[in-house]
């Protein structure tokens, strides 16, 4: 067994503060958040110091090196230097540091977040049967369930096929529960891109009776899920909850919302600014301060475009783009892994607010650091292996 290092350890605890913080926000703050902040700052800014050298010498990594800074830079010249606007607008870029760190446990990293989530799907769906069955007309949609889907990407990187065939029945299950249109739009693509990713491969590919048997299995399943809710309470009951949000307003059809008159309306800031403020942004959430509808932006582009400025969107797109691109490079057995990590973080991005606070991103970032480590890890094996064969 190979010796922690003292980078790793950082890294561990720093991502087990991560994580307890988050099951602090589910809980509504019962630990001290400032203290968890506080830990992960410390195990964010040592990795980053440690990463330095790695993170300027991979292009990827370099583009996320220099948002971070345009980011920072841009809260010190709109004078946002309290705590929590600093913290809160360079956090998800520490947290991924601190999972890069992690270089000696890696499949203990992926545990950890198995056990979480774990956790998290027990607080998450207490809490909604109690709101579903006990006060149906204070029914809300319940927003927590992207902390579950965001650990999607993670739960494909799962040795046990038969762990990670429930889990992810579990994370399709509580987005059908969970009325929220953004959820079930990302877990939909997610089918849907690992559908067309098959097909578009199986020419190259021997084809698999076990992997179709799998992949009818999950869609039954969550088709039998649905049935034994509508044959529990009805299905009058469930479509009740979407009638009662379309009645109080907060749904007006999948798509048709306060979105696009949103969007509009963060354009106009947009253009609106002077040209200090067009290319450095206005500062970290700056959008709902500014907005007449008291709203974020609800699309992380513009957001970014907003509150950091020109600069800092063309950098978040060309990382968007890269990461598109990254797929080739990714090895088969985790290459659904990755596909799950893209469609998240960009679908969920453009329909809310990802990046923007500092929730369900860290569960991604600190994925994205696994995966970059992994990738080092494996490459320096086979380099090493090349060499011992030359040697021979």
């Amino acid at each position: 067994m190979k010796k922690i290092t003292l980078n790793s350890f950082i890294g561990i605890i720093g991502v087990l503060s991560v994580y307890l913080l988050l099951l602090s926000h589910l809980l509504n703050n019962p630990f001290n958040s400032r203290i968890l902040y506080l830990v992960i700052l410390i195990c964010g800014l040592i990795s980053l110091i440690n990463n330095l050298k790695e993170l300027t010498n991979n292009t990827i990594l370099k583009v996320l090196l220099l948002l971070f800074v345009i980011i920072l830079f841009s809260s010190i010249i709109n004078f946002q230097l309290s705590f929590n606007s600093i913290l809160y607008s360079i956090l998800w870029f520490l947290v991924f540091n601190i999972a890069l760190s992690v270089s000696h446990s890696l499949k203990f990293l992926v545990w950890i977040s198995m056990l979480f989530f774990i956790v998290f799907f027990v607080i998450i769906i207490g809490n909604y049967f109690y709101s579903f069955i006990e006060n149906i007309n204070g029914f809300y949609s319940v927003t927590v369930v992207y902390y579950l889907i965001c650990f999607v990407p993670i739960i494909l990187l799962v040795d046990n096929k038969l762990l990670k065939f429930l889990f992810l029945i579990i994370v399709a299950a509580v987005s059908i529960l969970s009325f929220k249109r953004g959820a079930l739009l990302v877990v939909g693509l997610i089918i849907l891109v690992f559908f067309l990713y098959y097909l578009f491969h199986r020419t190259k590919e021997k084809f698999s009776l076990k992997k179709a048997v799998w992949i009818i299995s999950f869609v039954g399943l969550v088709f039998f899920i649905f049935i034994l809710i509508n044959n529990k309470y009805g299905i009058n009951k469930l479509l009740s909850v979407w009638q009662y949000k379309i009645d109080t307003g907060s749904e007006s059809g999948f798509f048709a919302d306060v979105r696009s008159e949103l969007y509009l309306n963060v354009l106009g800031m947009v253009f609106s600014s002077d040209p200090l403020k067009l290319f450095f942004g206005h500062g970290y959430d700056s959008v709902i301060l500014n907005s007449s509808y008291q709203l974020s932006a609800h699309n992380d582009l513009l957001e970014i475009l907003f509150d950091y400025g020109i600069i800092a969107f063309i950098l978040y797109f060309i990382f968007l783009i890269l990461l598109i691109k990254r797929y080739k490079r990714i090895k088969t057995s985790i290459i659904y892994s990755y596909i799950s990590f893209l469609v998240i973080l960009i679908v969920t991005g453009l329909v809310s607010h990802m990046i923007t606070y500092p929730t369900y991103v860290y569960i991604l970032m600190i994925y994205f650091g696994i995966l970059v480590r992994r990738e080092k890890s494996e490459n320096r094996n086979i380099n090493i292996s090349s060499c011992l064969q030359l040697r021979s």
